[in-house]
C-alpha cells in the first residue's frame, strides 16, 4: 500500500503497509491476526504496576512465610521451575519451597502444606510478572516447549482456575 502521511507533514501519524504508525511506533494492523504493539505495551504496563503493588501489599506475607520456611526446615525459601514461556523462551518460575531438601524422598513440610492449601507458595512469581516473563493472568507456563505457547505471554492465574472453585449442584446447576 506504501506510506501515506497524516496530520499536519510532521510525521506523527502515517499509514505504512497495512499498519497505523503513531510517533514511530505501530498501533493498529489491519487483518488483526496478530495483536496490536500498542496493546501490548498497556498490557505490559498494567501487568508491571499491579505486581509491583501486590508485592508492596503481600510484602507482610511474603517475611513471615520466608521466616516460617527458614524455622521448619533447613535449605532454600525459594526454588525455581524450569517453564517454557512466550515464544518458548525457558524461563524460572519463583516459588516458595514447599518440601524438605535434605532427607529422601522429599516430604512436604508442615509450612509447605499451609501453603500449599493456601495457593502463596506462588506468590513469588510475582518477581516473574516484573521481569516480563510471566502475566498476571494467562494460560499456565508449558513444562516443555509448546508450539502453541509461541503467541501468548504465560500467566501465573488461569481463568480457568479462577473460576473452578465454585460448587456446582448435583444436576449441573450452579
Amino acid at each position: 500500500m506504501g506510506i501515506m502521511g497524516l496530520g499536519s507533514g510532521d510525521g506523527i501519524m502515517r499509514l505504512d503497509d497495512d499498519q497505523l504508525i503513531v510517533q514511530g511506533i505501530p498501533v493498529v494492523a489491519r487483518g488483526g491476526a496478530e495483536p496490536m504493539l500498542g496493546s501490548e505495551r498497556i498490557h505490559s504496563v498494567v501487568d508491571f504496576v499491579a505486581a509491583a503493588t501486590a508485592v508492596m501489599f503481600f510484602a507482610p506475607i511474603f517475611l513471615v512465610t520466608s521466616i516460617a520456611i527458614k524455622l521448619d526446615s533447613d535449605g532454600p525459601i525459594f526454588i525455581r521451575e524450569s517453564r517454557y514461556g512466550l515464544y518458548n523462551r525457558r524461563i524460572e518460575l519463583f516459588k516458595f519451597r514447599l518440601m524438605s531438601g535434605c532427607k529422601t524422598p522429599a516430604r512436604l513440610t508442615r509450612i509447605g502444606q499451609i501453603l500449599s492449601e493456601t495457593g502463596i507458595e506462588e506468590l513469588p512469581q510475582l518477581f516473574n510478572v516484573l521481569r516480563s516473563e510471566l502475566s498476571i493472568i494467562g494460560p499456565p507456563p508449558s513444562p516443555c516447549p509448546n508450539p502453541l505457547q509461541n503467541k501468548v505471554k504465560p500467566g501465573m492465574i488461569q481463568l480457568d482456575k479462577t473460576f473452578s472453585t465454585r460448587k456446582q449442584h448435583p444436576d449441573g446447576r450452579q
